[in-house]
């Protein structure tokens, strides 16, 4: 097993006995930790891991990975994106072994020979442009022309949250209360969001839950 540290988002990085990789956060003066399972889609395994800061000096993790496709191994080097910076013009990923470009418009993204015959997402100019299959030679075609997109794997996430306590206390639990209104905050490709128990893992079939990233008409501007 392996450990790295990262700040400022102060995680923990451990690489389990499976290979696989688990993360905890923790932040004294709010009172928060925890640890998580972070699966790396496409079945991607950890081999080792490191931190080591990018050239704005913020902590970037770095994973030896590996993974079984077609019979074959698979070996990559995969590092987490950082936390987006809007104030540098940078937008968030949100994306499992992805490759980015940057340049003149195109529609036609390569580099992508580890994913080919998978489905990628494609994040391009601000705006979620739908899911693509990489082609033999690790290519996707596109519907529009872009300057600067990522595509890969969808990470899949599920998250329940506490029981509600408005007064911050625990003096509601254990007690009946009724929220008539919420607000989620996400930062992602695609997600479902709903209310309901504890325990359901799928959202209800009678009610559209989808939630998605920015489509092409309302693309965040470039200023």
């Amino acid at each position: 097993a392996g450990m790295a540290w990262t700040q400022p988002d102060n995680i923990l990085w451990a690489r389990l006995a499976d290979d696989s990789l688990a993360a905890f956060t923790y932040h004294h003066e709010h009172q928060v930790m925890g640890w998580r399972r972070q699966e790396i889609a496409g079945g991607w395994k950890v081999e080792d891991l490191c931190a080591a800061p990018d050239s704005l000096g913020r902590d970037r993790l770095h994973v030896a990975a590996y993974r079984t496709k077609s019979g074959a191994t698979q070996r990559a080097h995969l590092v987490l994106h950082p936390r987006p910076n809007y104030s540098l013009d940078e937008v968030g990923m949100f994306l499992d072994a992805a490759e980015e470009y940057s340049g003149a418009p195109t529609t036609t993204l390569s580099g992508l020979a580890h994913l080919a015959g998978e489905s990628v997402a494609v994040v391009g100019d601000g705006a979620y442009l739908g899911n693509f299959t990489v082609s033999g030679g690790g290519s996707v075609t596109l519907l529009q022309s872009v300057s600067h997109a990522w595509a890969g794997l969808i990470p899949r996430r599920r998250f329940c949250s506490l029981p509600f306590d408005p007064s911050g206390t625990g003096d509601m639990l254990g007690r009946t209360h009724r929220p008539t209104q919420g607000l989620v905050v996400l930062s992602c490709v695609e997600a479902d969001v709903w209310a309901g128990p504890a325990d359901q893992d799928e959202p209800p079939s009678e009610i559209d839950t989808k939630v998605r990233s920015r489509q092409p008409a309302n693309a965040i501007p470039k200023v």
